[in-house]
């Protein structure tokens, strides 16, 4: 069973993508019991309509520098930025678990995710 609570404050106490990163792992893990190893992040400057992407088959999730830039600056806390780069990369890591299909990977962060 997942603690929000506890997820709410690892996520407010990340320093940095890593650990962000092994928060999504872990509560996608204990939520869906799936597993994805050998992911690497990558930042790349993308369209202002692009948030992220994963390529299918690829060990890659990509997330749109330019973006992320933008909500670093506009967040009112470092937690707001943390949940916002959360949000992305559970949705990204869905994608590379397998879960193309784009309206399923948004429904389920729907019925997961309390914003």
């Amino acid at each position: 069973m997942i603690n929000k609570d506890d997820y709410a404050n690892r996520i407010r106490d990340a320093n940095d993508f890593k650990d962000i990163f092994e928060i999504v792992r872990d509560a996608v893990y204990k939520t869906f019991k799936l597993r994805r190893v050998g992911l690497s992040l990558l930042l790349q400057d993308m369209p202002s309509f692009v948030g992220a992407y994963h390529v299918l088959g690829s060990n890659y999730i990509v997330i749109n520098r330019y973006v992320l830039n933008t909500v670093k600056h506009l967040a009112k806390s470092r937690e707001e930025y943390n949940a916002y780069v959360f949000v992305i990369l559970v949705h990204e890591y869905l994608h590379s678990l397998g879960i193309v299909d784009e309206h399923k990977v948004r429904k389920i962060l729907k019925s997961s995710v309390q914003v």
